[in-house]
């Protein structure tokens, strides 16, 4: 016997077609979000070895100093990042910034003007030595603006800190961040500055001892 064909046989009915696709919309835009969300990987260098003989920077330091950059990346209210921390050598942290391997890392002006240019920081270390009473804050002005004419073009750097975490005296060691470009945006630019302008040394050590730090 013959029926006549149902035109709507096989066919999703219209308003299911809406709340499906309303349902995938759905599973899909967190997953998007999720992905587009900015990543910072913060290379944490061990001590080295520096041009003295001895550590390159003070070990018990390092740690304290990499948790305030977590801390102030976190607290970033702007598309606020995911962070993260990796162990690398302080031998290996330009190479892992040109290689993608993390996205910032750290150190200190003199002590990175002789990763990047030694000649220029013994050039540096002989003018700073022949001065009787040399100006503190202006050569440390001095060796970040040689260190960042040394720093290769796809890296950027941060200003120069307040603390210092390297034990040669023989030039200014305030602290430094390092960045691959196109990073760090103004955002995470804010927090690293943030770091430089609003943690000391004494800060860096009381937290390296337990101790609750006050000004």
């Amino acid at each position: 016997m013959f029926f006549p064909r149902n035109a709507n046989a096989g066919r999703t009915p219209k308003r299911k077609r809406v709340v499906v696709a309303g349902l995938a919309l759905a599973l899909v835009a967190p997953l998007s979000s999720c992905a587009e969300k900015e990543q910072i990987v913060i290379g944490v260098p061990d001590a080295g070895t520096g041009t003295h003989g001895g550590q390159r920077m003070e070990e018990e330091l390092i740690e304290p100093l990499a948790q305030e950059y977590v801390e102030q990346f976190e607290d970033i209210s702007e598309d606020t990042p995911e962070v993260s921390t990796t162990q690398i050598s302080a031998e290996q942290r330009i190479d892992q910034l040109r290689e993608g391997k993390v996205s910032m890392t750290f150190g200190c002006v003199g002590e990175l003007l002789d990763v990047l240019d030694p000649a220029k920081g013994r050039e540096l270390r002989e003018m700073y030595a022949a001065e009787e009473k040399p100006d503190r804050v202006k050569w440390r002005d001095i060796t970040h603006s040689t260190m960042l004419s040394a720093l290769p073009s796809e890296l950027a750097a941060t200003h120069p800190g307040a603390a210092v975490i390297c034990e040669d005296d023989t030039l200014p060691q305030n602290i430094v961040a390092l960045w691959a470009k196109p990073q760090p945006d103004r955002y995470e630019l804010r927090a690293a500055n943030n770091v430089a302008g609003g943690v000391s040394t004494e800060k860096l050590r009381a937290t390296a001892a337990g101790e609750d730090y006050v000004q």
